[in-house]
């Protein structure tokens, strides 16, 4: 005899037993919300400043790579207590700090490894290290936004140091600009020839050397940047100099290329 209630006990044991998966799951589900509760108090602070730097930090690429409060500043974000979660931390002016500015390049550096090991090459880095004086990686990023600066902002600021009135590189300022200016420019023309390169590719013609040129110039263009870091402007200026030979090269392949088609 065909038992007409089985279907129901079926889809009524299914039923209960994903309420019991979810009932379970949801303490979970509220622990890995409220995790960190650096991240929950600070959104909320009474302190403007604190929340104008939770803005800052929730707007930055460290949010979204999931890098939180206590990588940089220690502490412990797993503590509901104030006083046991700021356990380690200390203000930025305390060279207990973590964040203490002579600290800074070290601790960026924990992620940033080539930046880091670029900037320890750099007479900025030597500066801050020995005499405590010179830019860190705030001065240029700033702490939570983690800004890339352009060409006009940076003779700006290479001029609070590198000025007329202290007689200390004040070349330094225009020559800083003119290199990230034409970082910006040889990247354009570098997108440009490519450009050129798939329509021309597209009608037929064989460009095969054009392109050769110009990954070898996108190539190098991405090691100037890199090499940004060490303050050397003479060598980055001389490196930008063969990236806009290779320029050329591929364009003037991309001449010859047309000029041979049949």
């Amino acid at each position: 005899m065909h038992d007409s209630s089985a279907p129901v006990i079926s889809i009524t044991f299914r039923h209960s037993c994903l309420t019991l998966l979810a009932l379970c799951l949801m303490p979970v589900a509220v622990a890995v919300a409220g995790a960190n509760s650096c991240i929950d108090c600070h959104a909320f602070a009474a302190s403007r400043s604190l929340q104008a730097s939770h803005v800052d930090w929730d707007g930055s690429i460290h949010a979204r790579r999931h890098v939180a409060c206590e990588v940089c500043h220690a502490g412990n974000p797993l503590e509901a207590d104030k006083g046991k979660a700021h356990q380690g931390v200390y203000g930025a002016l305390d060279p207990r700090s973590t964040v203490y500015y002579t600290k800074i390049p070290g601790l960026c550096g924990q992620c940033h490894v080539r930046e880091f090991s670029d900037f320890q090459s750099s007479s900025h880095y030597r500066v801050l290290t020995s005499q405590g004086t010179g830019p860190d990686c705030i001065a240029c990023h700033d702490a939570m936004a983690t800004k890339v600066i352009g060409a006009e902002a940076v003779e700006r600021l290479c001029h609070v140091c590198h000025n007329p009135g202290n007689k200390h590189l004040p070349e330094v300022g225009a020559l800083a600009r003119n290199i990230l200016s034409r970082m910006e420019g040889i990247g354009r023309k570098i997108a440009l020839t490519q450009e050129r390169h798939d329509r021309e590719s597209l009608q037929g013609l064989q460009q095969d050397k054009a392109m050769g040129f110009l990954n070898l110039a996108s190539r190098e263009l991405h090691a100037s940047k890199d090499f940004w870091h060490t303050f050397q402007l003479q060598q980055m200026a001389s490196r930008l100099d063969g990236v806009d030979r290779l320029i050329q090269q591929a364009q003037d392949a991309l001449d010859d290329g047309r000029a041979g088609a049949p």
